[in-house]
């Protein structure tokens, strides 16, 4: 289910529709709790109290960019996570049946979701639906070698976890308001974001 909340939230985004896509994101969250890295502070490197200043966004301004980019933060995470469990299965599929093998549904199914999210003129952008690796691969009639997909999703992961999550800590610390605020709030926009796990 949240895979496919995840691909709606993309769609939304790439046809413009972010306030939306910030939506489902959102139900996502209070849908599933685990998911809400604002709510594991320990895997997001966030100090505990996160959540409450996130709940009291409206009534203090000067979280609004920090709970946007945190939520960036938990739908890269996710895809990241997606993309692990992609690579997991993969491997036990080369065990299996071989290095090479020809599109199936159960390939199509480990590969969906499978993403990288870029951060391009302060907006978080996934891959457009026609380069997505399993819409790729379900329109090659030749034998796919695993070892190949592999390498592409771990440069997925490599891309994220060095250019995407650095330019969206970079982005915190310039979207930061001006004058006084909470000395946690304070230092969350600080101490930027932790790497992907």
């Amino acid at each position: 289910m949240n895979k496919y909340l995840i691909k709606l939230a993309n769609h939304l985004d790439k046809k413009g529709l972010h306030k939306e896509a910030d939506y489902v994101d959102w139900i996502m969250k209070r849908a599933n709790p685990m998911m809400s890295l604002m709510e594991q502070p320990e895997a997001s490197g966030y100090d505990t109290n996160l959540q409450s200043l996130s709940d009291k966004a409206e009534e203090d301004n000067k979280t609004v960019p920090l709970n946007s980019l945190n939520n960036a933060y938990t739908r890269i995470q996710f895809v990241y996570n997606i993309n692990k469990e992609a690579i997991k299965q993969l491997k036990a599929m080369k065990e299996r049946e071989g290095n090479e093998v020809y599109y199936t549904e159960e390939l199509g199914a480990t590969l969906s979701g499978v993403n990288r999210f870029v951060l391009s003129d302060g907006r978080l952008r996934p891959l457009p639906n026609s380069s997505m690796l399993e819409n790729e691969l379900s329109r090659q009639s030749d034998a796919i070698k695993i070892d190949e997909v592999i390498k592409i999703i771990e440069n997925y992961q490599m891309y994220m976890q060095e250019k995407t999550i650095p330019k969206l800590s970079l982005l915190l610390g310039r979207r930061k308001p001006e004058g006084p605020m909470n000395e946690n709030i304070s230092r969350m926009y600080d101490a930027g974001f932790s790497p992907l796990k």
